[in-house]
């Protein structure tokens, strides 16, 4: 009889295994069919870092995700994008530059162009700062998954989750989280492309608009005028002015 059970109690786990399994299966198509969607329907930067931050953090249901940006010869970490749940507060605004920190995992990430999970225990012992959150529970778990474009470290996606245990899919979910950043990687090479093709087409064009007012028209102002404005319009700035020396009046 209890050796009936105990093989009636296998067979209702092992299914109720397999529905986890097909359930997290689910779950990753859907979030890799959407960042898809997401990634190849825009050419804008800022859209690609917003899909990969949001995205990733329900791989891992994370508090909150900083997407780093990597810049060696300054020695320096530059926030991208930082999204994070409600009621979680923000650590670092876009835009803000950080030194780099000297522990393991972020040198794992940035140099060995590995993924990698840390425990964090306390809040000083997180190599970046971490989120303010609405709880008494201070274990954390740190998640850092390279950006890498052309074989060169671009920056990494930081993620932080509660708890401060590492599961044992953990590995698993690296494995996501990678595929993610592969897609939004292949997303921002393509928008760098573009936005430099675009910038090339739009300097030349404004160069030969020039070159056509200078060919049609012997009016000094209106010369003046179109090379001031196309300037403006190509280095997207405020206001172009053209001096002229005393001693050549």
């Amino acid at each position: 009889t209890i050796e009936l059970y105990a093989q009636f109690a296998a067979a209702i786990i092992e299914k109720a295994q397999l529905f986890q399994q097909t359930a997290r299966r689910n779950r990753e198509f859907e979030v890799l069919l959407n960042s898809s969607a997401a990634l190849s329907s825009t050419l804008e930067k800022e859209s690609i870092l917003h899909t990969l931050a949001t995205q990733a953090m329900k791989v891992v249901e994370a508090l909150s995700c900083l997407v780093y940006q990597w810049l060696p010869g300054e020695n320096e970490l530059v926030v991208l994008k930082a999204v994070g749940r409600p009621g979680t507060t923000a650590v670092s605004a876009e835009g803000t530059h950080l030194p780099i920190p000297e522990p393991p995992p972020l040198a794992t990430a940035l140099q060995g162009q590995r993924a990698r999970t840390i425990h964090i225990g306390q809040p000083g012992a997180s190599p970046l700062p971490l989120p303010q959150v609405p709880t008494e529970d201070a274990a954390l778990t740190a998640v850092f998954v390279p950006l890498v474009i052309t074989s060169e470290t671009y920056g990494f996606l930081y993620l932080v989750r509660q708890n401060g245990r590492i599961p044992q899919d953990d590995q698993h979910e690296i494995m996501l989280l990678t595929a993610l950043a592969n897609q939004a990687t292949t997303a921002l090479e393509t928008a760098f492309i573009f936005e430099d093709t675009y910038e090339r087409e739009r300097f030349y064009g404004a160069m030969g608009n020039v070159s056509l007012a200078l060919n049609s028209s012997l009016d000094r102002e209106t010369v003046l005028n179109l090379v001031c404005s196309e300037g403006r319009r190509i280095f997207n700035v405020d206001g172009a002015y053209i001096w002229q020396l005393e001693a050549e009046q």
